[in-house]
């Protein structure tokens, strides 16, 4: 899966190479060893929250500080501050996956309930559809601003890993005309 980085404004592509035997990521290309928390001292920040924690990237441990406030991630490494965005293109949504303008499954399912229409104008965060995958209700939300182009999957519709669920397009496209 890609997910794209804004560190400290810079654009960074990070994909996942491998998940075992260990954590492999490549970082625009170049492929990095991941592991943690280290044992030589407490991990006090939760998987997605603020506070102390000790990661080891190529063998070498790095011990650092996150805060999270909302969307934005400020990591203190080796007396550094680097200000992290992620976009993932999917929002907060597991399930939809492509980013961009199309919002794909990431496995099959089937859609359990359809909460916008063609032509809606959504927020970043507004509830799109409702799916059920491997007995999994997941809601996908709009990762951006912008107008519903086209529901592909009307609600009670199977659908497979990779389809399009819902198509978005900038907010003044549809509103225009």
């Amino acid at each position: 899966m890609e997910f794209h980085l804004s560190i400290d404004g810079r654009d960074v592509r990070l994909d996942i190479a491998a998940r075992r035997p260990v954590l492999r990521l490549a970082v625009d290309g170049v492929v990095h060893e991941i592991s943690g928390p280290d044992a030589t001292g407490p991990d006090t920040a939760g998987p997605r929250g603020s506070g102390r924690f000790a990661i080891t990237i190529d063998g070498r441990v790095h011990h650092g500080w996150r805060h999270v406030a909302g969307d934005d991630v400020f990591l203190r490494i080796d007396g550094r501050t680097h200000h992290v965005t992620v976009d993932d293109g999917r929002g907060d949504a597991a399930g939809a996956g492509a980013g961009g303008d199309d919002l794909c499954a990431e496995m099959p399912g089937i859609v359990v309930a359809v909460h916008c229409a063609a032509g809606d104008v959504v927020a970043r965060g507004d509830a799109l559809l409702t799916i059920e995958s491997m007995k999994l209700q997941t809601t996908i939300i709009a990762p951006r601003d912008g107008a519903i182009a086209r529901l592909h999957a009307p609600a009670d519709t199977a659908f497979g890993r990779g389809d399009v669920l819902v198509s978005l397009a900038p907010a003044d496209t549809l509103c225009e005309g």
